[in-house]
């Protein structure tokens, strides 16, 4: 089943606002913590995208349910 155009787009569109939001914290939390020359510690990691597209797009899927989401990126914290 195809979603309708509408859909894909608002989508889409939150998932971009995610990435977003989860950057300027990133960026922000740079600046605050290191100093301004020395920001070459990221955040950002490629889960994220792949969290967004879970969470937004196929939020009916049974792996894109809170506790999966949350306890995946918990559990690949520990690990390092």
């Amino acid at each position: 089943k195809r979603l309708p155009l509408n859909e894909m787009f608002y989508n889409t569109i939150l998932s971009f606002t995610g990435i977003l939001l989860i950057s300027i914290t990133d960026y922000w939390y740079l600046l605050k913590t290191f100093h301004a020359g020395d920001t070459n510690v990221y955040m950002l990691i490629g889960s994220f995208a792949a969290t967004a597209v879970l969470v937004f797009d196929l939020h009916t899927s049974p792996y894109s349910q809170p506790r999966n989401v949350i306890g995946g990126h918990v559990i690949s914290a520990f690990i390092g």
